[in-house]
């Protein structure tokens, strides 16, 4: 169970300063992709057939209907977001949830005041696939390959000096080869404000040793010697 999402990782140390405002909003982004899958009971739908925007605040807020003509109120930073979610990002953890143990994610908002969001067993198959379990993932990336792949960095974790990357909808970890992830703070946090992190070319060696010491690890790792930045896309609203 997570409840203290928002004080992990990058918020407590070096890189603090720099991008708690953006871990923050990562995690609001994936409480909202949770409260949108549960409401219209997918993570995979990308397109609305009702939907409503109301812009008359400040920030644009569009409403969502689900089959049963019941209503959720979503800023539309995060739809945008939800839209660009991969399919599993929730899968591996939502594994774990059982009748009596749920997943919750959540952010202090205050002194002693945490907002959560839950997936409980009732949700679970809304966000976690038996197929992870034997599936090969990304089997093109073969170990010891030199790679440059395109992607979004998602989530950025001094304590274990690893990035999370979504990439082809799955998210790879990735770890420089050499120092820390404070070096590429200037490439992993976007100077933008309508999004988090900025979309990226990461250059480095796929690494799939696994726990017998070969090299037929289910997932990848990069090991990565540079970051670059790419110019994130202008998305439209398109599916109303």
């Amino acid at each position: 169970t997570v409840t203290k999402a928002a004080q992990d990782g990058i918020m407590t140390t070096g890189l603090a300063k720099d991008i708690k405002k953006a871990l923050k909003l990562a995690i609001k982004a994936a409480q909202w992709t949770i409260r949108i899958a549960s409401h219209i009971g997918s993570v995979k739908k990308r397109k609305f057939e009702h939907g409503k925007i109301n812009n008359e605040g400040v920030e644009p807020l569009i409403e969502i209907y689900n089959d049963k003509k019941e209503i959720i109120v979503v800023p539309k930073k995060y739809i945008d977001l939800y839209l660009t979610c991969p399919e599993k990002l929730f899968s591996k953890n939502a594994g774990l949830i059982e009748k009596e143990r749920i997943l919750e994610i959540g952010i202090y908002q205050g002194k002693n005041v945490i907002e959560k969001v839950s997936i409980t067993e009732k949700e679970k198959g809304l966000f976690y696939s038996k197929d992870d379990e034997l599936e090969i993932f990304l089997p093109e990336l073969k170990h010891g390959q030199n790679v440059q792949l395109e992607g979004e960095i998602i989530r950025a974790t001094e304590n274990t000096n690893s990035l999370g990357f979504a990439y082809e909808g799955h998210t790879i970890i990735c770890k420089p080869d050499s120092g820390t992830i404070a070096r590429f703070k200037n490439s992993i946090v976007s100077r933008k404000e309508d999004h988090l992190f900025p979309k990226v070319r990461i250059v480095g060696v796929v690494d799939r040793t696994d726990s017998l010491g070969g090299f037929k690890a289910k997932r990848p790792e990069i090991h990565f010697s540079n970051i670059i930045p790419l110019e994130p896309e202008n998305k439209q609203m398109a599916f109303f």
